[in-house]
């Protein structure tokens, strides 16, 4: 529907005429997530990866990054520092971003995965 530009779930009503398969009226649901964003530099550093990521200032909370073991980091800025790593072991990172409106989350998409080997 018209107007309908910002992140969450929405629903719009159809009336059917003459009752069509029995029914009077239907509501059809649709989500509107947020924009995605994308992994603009990667350093590798002693058993750590420093990455910076695409601002997305509109209707966004946060970003959140996830690498090759499945663990999932919540961040609000566009530069993160990943400790703790183990050395010569490639990792595959990327990142989406995410919207908090009325207590649900909304992601985006998954950005495209980029990998770096830690020293």
């Amino acid at each position: 529907q018209k107007g309908r530009k910002n992140v969450g779930t929405y629903y719009t009503e159809i009336i059917y005429i003459n009752n069509y398969k029995n029914l009077n009226k239907e509501k059809l649901y649709f989500t509107i997530n947020p924009k995605s964003t994308y992994i603009t530099s990667l350093k590798k550093g002693k058993k750590s990866i420093t990455l910076k990521i695409k601002k997305q200032a509109i209707q966004t909370t946060g970003y959140q990054i996830t690498y090759s073991q499945n663990i999932k980091i919540k961040n609000t800025k566009t530069k993160a520092t990943i400790k703790k790593l183990k050395s010569n072991k490639r990792y595959y990172i990327k990142v989406r971003t995410y919207k908090i409106t009325q207590g649900k989350t909304y992601y985006s998409t998954w950005s495209k995965t980029k990998s770096i080997v830690v020293k």
